[in-house]
């Protein structure tokens, strides 16, 4: 917190000239006197807390604005990427300013004083695996300044004081923290539009935050649950905000009449809560749905969040902390869509742990939690629980959360993966597959080659890839044979197809336990062909389903058959991927090199990048041969060994999971 002291007022000179008297009482006062004064003086330079003094002018100025930051326009990275011998590499290093006391050039001084919960937090940052003592060592300072309690501050005069900071290389990569935005950060206080560092602070506005750059983050209350038993719920929906206790009224026939208790077995109550009035006292409303009664009860927070299963929350309205308090006590949060930005949603998937209410639907909220089952709801509360224990217990984990997001941007191939952040059975030392560099310049959408792998005779290979040479984007063929070698050794079989072929060895040599990498290609994806692969009746689906890539290079793109009955191994991704699957392969996936073949790394290559890309494949629709049959028993078999094996690795769905149909199929006009 900043605190005004003498403001208007210059810091007093303490010159003082002493006549010291002839007679020797009058010296022994003298000698007092002095003394005193000198305690005074000793008393008046520890008052500040014995901190550093910051200069700075305040300008009273037009600022320039970074409205349109983002970490691609506004964050410096090339002093991040520098590696010290010393220090931790492809690891963010923050520097934390100490306690200032700030003077302006009218020398009216600020001390900082920050509260209880602000210290923690900057004890939290110097304690975190990111921090450095060496300031010239850190890419990121974060600012020692709250701006909680500051509304009596002119907004130019606190942005000066934000520039004042040494090492501020015209304000990149600094780091303001605020517990909560409208009181630290507030459009009359401070806008963040106009500084161009980041800003982590809570509830903020989807119109003024800035994606990719500033983080979102909890705000937190001293709120103390009762102990949460799932299975001693009181009510199913609490509505612990007041502004919503008329439309529980409004709607309580609705709700009596539409409300289907079936699908969840009647292993919750029927008990729907809501707030009428806030002071003096709680006052809720109780409906009970199952005999249609009403009765006002007088119950505190605490019990009523601990006691529900469901929580509805306007994330715009107070109490700002409700979502934190929610969380803690184990009540699942359904939101209603507000533009305020739910904190670490950029690493967060807030669809695991919560559920979302559009406002012009608030009269069906009872009809959509009604239709969870009991074990959907267990594993909302199991991922309620996950969140706020990993993100949100502690300023240590909202520290950790935070850096580890600008860590992510920063060195996207060695941080946390989509699965380590949502999954709460997510190893620790799972590997981690996340791309770290993007598709560059305009060369993207330039042919595919095909990558086919196969252990069969190749003469089972030449009409596939003939079939596939029709295409007008295919540029080549590489074929990852892992039968026997001498098969492809007649150049007969290579001269029948249609296409440049390259043959390449299984991706992993189990003998000499290396790599084997894929040759050089000037395409920008690959067609990848299985070993059970059907192909479509026209080569025009292929031709679409690439098109289709070329917007979306970071997908990848799948050939789905209009019929359930048949499963196609074909899929387009760019070949960036491929090649970070092969330098994980000696390290974090040698578990998937098995003794038969093909070995999993094979098979299940395309499923191995859809987890690398962190995004849902996308299905474009393909006809088929009405005579098409699915593959061999073998092949299949083998197929469901290795989603096993990848699925006790964490690294892809177990087989009732990946039984899922996609919820769309990109088709042809």
């Amino acid at each position: 917190m900043l605190d005004d002291k003498e403001e208007g007022k210059s810091i007093p000179s303490f010159g003082y000239n002493f006549k010291i008297p002839t007679s020797k009482v009058h010296c022994l006062t003298t000698i007092v006197f002095i003394c005193i004064i000198i305690l005074i003086l000793n008393y008046r330079s520890h008052s500040a807390q014995d901190l550093l003094i910051l200069a700075f002018r305040s300008r009273y100025r037009e600022f320039q604005s970074y409205a349109g930051c983002s970490h691609h326009t506004c964050f410096n990275v090339r002093s991040c990427v520098y590696e010290y011998p010393d220090e931790v590499p492809n690891q963010l290093r923050i520097y934390v300013y100490p306690e200032m006391l700030f003077v302006d050039e009218k020398r009216n001084y600020i001390t900082y004083r920050g509260n209880r919960q602000f210290r923690e937090l900057l004890i939290a940052l110097n304690t975190s695996k990111y921090a450095v003592q060496d300031p010239s060592k850190a890419c990121l300072f974060v600012a020692s300044m709250d701006f909680v309690g500051s509304a009596s501050q002119n907004s130019s005069y606190l942005l000066d004081m934000a520039l004042s900071f040494p090492w501020m290389n015209t304000g990149q990569n600094h780091l303001l923290f605020g517990s909560l935005y409208d009181l630290s950060f507030g459009r009359n206080l401070f806008d963040i539009r106009n500084y161009p560092g980041l800003v982590g602070a809570g509830g903020m506005n989807s119109s003024y935050f800035r994606n990719t750059y500033d983080i979102s983050i909890p705000i937190v209350s001293n709120f103390d649950p009762l102990p949460h038993n799932r299975n001693g719920c009181l009510y199913y929906l609490a509505i612990p905000q007041s502004h919503f206790g008329q439309h529980l009224n409004r709607y309580a026939d609705k709700f009596n009449q539409n409300v289907d208790w079936s699908c969840n077995n009647n292993s919750y109550p029927r008990t729907i809560i809501s707030k009428i009035t806030s002071s003096p006292l709680h006052t809720y409303l109780a409906l009970q749905t199952d005999n249609y009664s009403y009765k006002e009860i007088v119950a505190s927070d605490q019990v009523v969040l601990s006691s529900s299963v469901f929580c509805l929350i306007d994330p715009s309205q107070p109490p700002m902390t409700l979502l934190f308090d929610t969380m803690k006590a184990g009540c699942i949060p359904v939101f209603i869509s507000s533009d305020i930005v739910l904190p670490f949603s950029e690493r967060v998937d807030w669809t695991k742990c919560s559920l979302l209410i559009p406002h012009g639907q608030l009269e069906n909220v009872m009809d959509v939690i009604f239709s969870y089952s009991s074990d959907e709801v267990d594993f909302l509360q199991q991922m309620v629980e996950h969140v706020y224990n990993k993100y949100m217990s502690s300023l240590t984990a909202i520290v950790t959360a935070t850096l580890d997001i600008i860590n992510s941007r920063v060195f996207p191939g060695a941080s946390p993966s989509y699965y380590d952040w949502n999954d709460p059975h997510s190893p620790s030392n799972s590997a981690n597959l996340d791309i770290g560099f993007l598709p560059l310049g305009k060369g993207i959408c330039n042919q595919f080659t095909i990558l086919l792998t196969t252990s069969h005779h190749p003469m089972y290979t030449v009409p596939i890839v003939n079939f596939l040479s029709a295409s007008r984007y295919v540029r080549e063929v590489f074929v990852v044979y892992t039968g026997e070698s001498a098969h492809f050794s007649s150049t007969f079989t290579i001269g029948q197809m249609k296409l440049p072929v390259k043959i390449v060895s299984p991706f992993y040599n189990t003998l000499e336990q290396t790599t084997t990498p894929l040759p050089e290609t000037h395409s920008g994806a690959f067609l990848y062909v299985g070993e059970d692969i059907i192909l479509p009746s026209n080569i025009s689906d292929v031709d679409f389903a690439y098109e289709v890539w070329c917007q979306h290079p970071n997908r990848v793109v799948t050939l789905s058959p209009s019929t359930k009955t048949l499963k196609s191994t074909a899929a387009i991704f760019h070949k960036v991927y491929a090649v970070r699957v092969l330098e994980l392969l000696p390290t974090s996936l040698n578990g998937l090199v098995s003794g038969e073949k093909p070995s999993c790394i094979e098979t299940m290559l395309p499923d191995l990048v859809t987890h690398i890309s962190g995004r849902p494949v996308l299905p474009v629709s393909a006809s088929w041969p009405s005579n098409t049959t699915q593959a061999s028993v073998e092949v299949s078999a083998h197929r469901k060994r290795c989603i096993q094996l990848l699925a006790d690795y964490h690294l892809f769905p177990s087989e009732n999971e990946h039984k899922s149909k996609p919820s769309f199929v990109i088709r042809r006009f």
